[in-house]
């Protein structure tokens, strides 16, 4: 399988997003993880962009965004 590196074109504009964004945004990347590491398919140039937007749960207020689904994703054994 042959890797390469992800870059933000250079038309990207980097966001900065409040916290329901951000909820939304690492659960879409945890399902897409969960999705490709099923299906042992690389990630897609699109699919890496929506992974690197992964900005993890150290606000408390982006937790309780996601808390319900991410609870429920956190008792699936591939993602402990």
């Amino acid at each position: 399988m042959k890797t390469t590196t992800f870059y933000f074109s250079e038309e990207e504009n980097l966001r900065f997003a409040g916290v329901k964004k951000k909820a939304e945004e690492n659960l879409a990347a945890l399902r897409l993880l969960e999705e490709l590491e099923a299906s042992g398919l690389p990630a897609t140039p699109a699919q890496q962009e929506a992974l690197i937007r992964y900005t993890g749960w150290g606000n408390t207020a982006v937790y309780k965004h996601a808390a319900d689904e991410l609870d429920g994703m956190l008792d699936i054994p591939t993602l402990n």
